[in-house]
């Protein structure tokens, strides 16, 4: 149990952060024409809301293997169906906690016997945040000189620039760190960077690892592109998906930041900017943004949903303690 001053606190930050979400959406709202946009969401059927949430799902099955990969690079043992049940059930923790931070934490409580410590299980779950947003700012850096020559320089376009590139190049120093010495054992931050490096290393070092798990990570982001499409296209918009890979890495990136809940209120306001950028009117760029946040929604619903019918029917999931490396 928590003590009572530290409960007071996760519920003020908790607050504080429903707070700006709504204050966030409240404001990407007000350019909004309230008319125009129920007349873009009305466009869409729930068919596609269910294609959508089952695609995220699916991209989620991606992610716990990619995972429970790295899991086992850094000497853990994790089975395919325990790795995927967890992930799912961190979708729904993610819309219910500042942006991946809940669904990252729980997917370090349940499979924290699964590695001979639970540091190792806590560097294969940054690890893996690390490496997917790694490829989206790929992703990002390598359509920004489209969307430069698209759009022209703008504060707006150098930002989504300095968040690509920014996003990369970081990886890159992070990964060089795991060749220092470790001999900055005497601070505790450092010696925590320099861990991480080195897990980061083991899970790209040979290079055949780097392959399967960047690969993974590609493959689950441009589906995830290609959802964002389907559900535009369910609108009505007129985009190609060449706009899609220009303007939604960067509003993703932003979104991860665990300023607000799930992301809402700073995806929509991103939305909005970047696609405005490319013509886009607010009504229908805020109108995506809010289905892309619904489905997101209703894939942690389906992701709990699914854990708790797992959970009752396997014993592997009630009894951790039955499970763990050999």
């Amino acid at each position: 149990m928590l003590p009572q001053g530290r409960t007071a606190r996760r519920i003020a930050l908790g607050l504080l952060q429903f707070l700006l979400s709504a204050m966030l959406i409240a404001f990407a709202l007000a350019s909004v024409d309230r008319g125009a946009l129920v007349e873009v969401l009305g466009r869409t059927s729930v068919w596609f809301i269910i294609a959508a949430v089952v695609a995220i799902l699916g991209v989620a099955l991606l992610q716990s293997v990619r995972w429970r990969l790295i899991v086992g690079y850094l000497g853990g043992q994790l089975s395919g169906r325990r790795s995927a049940i967890i992930v799912l059930l961190s979708l729904l923790y993610n819309q219910v906690l500042p942006s991946t931070v809940g669904g990252d934490a729980v997917r370090v409580w349940m499979a924290r016997r699964q590695a001979p410590s639970v540091a190792q299980i806590v560097n294969s779950v940054i690890v893996d945040r690390i490496t997917g947003l790694a490829a989206l700012a790929v992703i990002a850096a390598t359509a920004w000189p489209f969307l430069l020559r698209e759009v022209g320089p703008s504060p707006a376009v150098f930002v989504a620039g300095a968040v690509s590139f920014g996003g990369a190049l970081a990886t890159v120093l992070l990964f060089l760190v795991s060749f220092l010495p470790n001999t900055m054992s005497t601070n505790f931050l450092l010696r925590l960077v320099w861990s991480l490096a080195s897990a980061l290393r083991s899970s790209s070092l040979p290079l055949g690892r780097a392959i399967r798990v960047g690969g993974m990570a590609l493959i689950g982001h441009a589906s995830v592109l290609s959802i964002t499409g389907f559900l535009g296209s369910s609108l009505g918009l007129d985009i190609g998906w060449s706009t899609y890979a220009i303007v939604i890495p960067p509003v993703l990136i932003v979104s991860v930041l665990p300023i607000s809940v799930a992301g809402w209120g700073v995806r929509e306001g991103a939305m909005v900017v970047g696609l405005g950028l490319m013509g886009v009117s607010s009504e229908e760029a805020f109108a995506l943004s809010i289905l892309f946040g619904a489905v997101s929604t209703a894939s942690g619903l389906a992701g709990g949903a699914i854990w708790i019918v797992v959970r009752f029917f396997t014993r592997e999931l009630r009894d951790p303690t039955e499970v763990g490396p050999k």
